[in-house]
């Protein structure tokens, strides 16, 4: 493969919300189509509003989006992008509160603008080189799995998705073992089961800087990377979202 592909105010207590609820790594495959940026043409009789409708984004999200001043200056012939919006996990909830059907299951998905992260968007590094995927973000089981995962053998280089700083290192993370948590611009990526990691809390990293290394530490079957990307929301959490959704 190609290199392309919390309630947390970043305190102590905080960083613990972000792992509350997740549910653990198996060798199953689950895929997930996440939605990507389109692009529209202006027609005759058009406002922000019916586009918006027509794609189920708000006007503002497309008007911020395209920097739109004044969305009554649309032009025939204009060309825009419609935002894509990214699926979220639900809220953590204990066992008792999992949904048992798949349509319950994906009653419980929330949605949230891409438009903040925009410059991520098919500008993260691929997180493992030759790696294969195992299992992708969605429900497995009763379980919702908050990112993918991806397979290589023991000692591979895991790399820095982005340019950020380190805002977690564990050596012990319960079901996780060995991780890394980088948070960037309104972005946080998640690297889980390292066999070893090559940075600490506080490090500056830089976008393909190897950070760690694969590994099958705590509830994994075998190595893989299990990797996150989560966003903040406009409640102020940083919830998963498709990892997918970022890479072209």
């Amino acid at each position: 493969m190609a290199r392309r592909f919390l309630f947390l105010k970043l305190s102590n207590v905080s960083v613990l919300a972000l792992f509350i609820g997740l549910s653990g790594c198996a060798a199953i495959s689950q895929s997930y189509n996440g939605k990507r940026d389109r692009y529209y043409e202006i027609k005759s009789g058009d406002t922000l509003d019916s586009v918006g409708s027509r794609y189920g984004v708000p006007a503002a999200e497309i008007q911020a989006y395209n920097g739109i001043k004044n969305p009554r200056t649309l032009t025939v012939g204009q060309k825009i992008v419609i935002p894509a919006v990214g699926p979220l996990d639900r809220e953590p909830a204990g066992a008792s509160d999992k949904p048992s059907t798949s349509d319950a299951n994906r009653a419980q998905l929330r949605m949230v603008s891409l438009a903040p992260v925009r410059g991520y968007l098919g500008q993260l590094e691929f997180p493992v080189e030759e790696a294969r995927f195992t299992s992708r973000f969605g429900w497995r089981w009763s379980k919702f799995h908050e990112g993918m995962d991806l397979a290589a053998p023991e000692g591979t280089a895991v790399l820095a998705a982005h340019d950020g700083v380190v805002v977690l290192e564990s050596d012990s993370w319960g079901r996780y073992g060995k991780v890394i948590v980088v948070k960037g611009e309104g972005l946080l990526t998640v690297y889980a089961h390292n066999s070893a990691n090559k940075v600490e809390k506080g490090d500056r990293v830089r976008r393909g800087q190897h950070i760690a290394k694969v590994g099958a530490t705590g509830d994994a079957s075998a190595p893989h990377l299990h990797f996150e990307t989560r966003i903040l929301d406009e409640n102020g959490r940083f919830a998963a979202v498709n990892p997918a959704v970022f890479y072209p």
